[in-house]
């Protein structure tokens, strides 16, 4: 919460998200709290995924680290060769 307050400062906004973190998810008839995170692919989820790659953005540097490229609530991260992109990641590229 404390990332998401750097960015957002609509009280009513924050008392929303504080909510829809501690609902939890039924599974099995069950209420199923986390302590921490959100379901991927839930409402919250691109808020939460762009605050957090906000932050990557800033101290990214593409000359060290590759290219980052953004989709939505997605990053990729491009390097100067195929090799070094199978290397990171054997699945991508």
């Amino acid at each position: 919460m404390q990332a998401v307050e750097e960015r957002i400062s609509d009280r009513a906004v924050l008392a929303l998200v504080r909510a829809m973190l501690r609902a939890g998810v039924l599974e099995d008839g069950r209420v199923r709290r986390e302590v921490t995170g959100t379901p991927q692919g839930g409402p919250l989820s691109p808020l939460l995924c762009n605050v957090y790659l906000h932050r990557l953005d800033r101290v990214w540097d593409p000359r060290v680290h590759g290219v980052l490229v953004r989709y939505c609530d997605l990053c990729r991260i491009r390097h100067k060769s195929h090799y070094a992109d199978r290397r990171i990641m054997p699945t991508a590229a």
